[in-house]
């Protein structure tokens, strides 16, 4: 998992790149299809951006709900256990 969150954030900057690249060649040259190539690479680093923050939400819910499962209602520690929950929540450990 680890290899393919590196390699998105490497395609971010790809496209990043080639991004800024074009927006140069725009400014230097006005030439609309210029204009076209950084919207569309811009728009490119944007979508892998949002796909990488959208796994790191899923993997963080897949998390949660592993703990939760884990909870057993007759423990008598459950409310402990909830409120160790509830703090890894709030400081985004989960």
């Amino acid at each position: 998992m680890l290899d393919e969150s590196s390699e998105l954030k490497k395609l971010i900057q790809h496209y990043t790149d080639k991004a800024e690249h074009w927006y140069l060649e725009y400014m230097d040259s006005g030439l609309k299809r210029h204009e076209t190539a950084y919207y569309r690479n811009l728009h490119m680093a944007e979508a892998l951006s949002n796909a990488l923050k959208g796994r790191d939400t899923m993997e963080r819910y897949h998390r949660l709900k592993s703990h939760i499962m884990q909870l057993d209602p007759d423990d008598e520690m459950l409310w402990q256990r909830v409120e160790i929950l509830k703090k890894w929540i709030s400081e985004g450990t989960i």
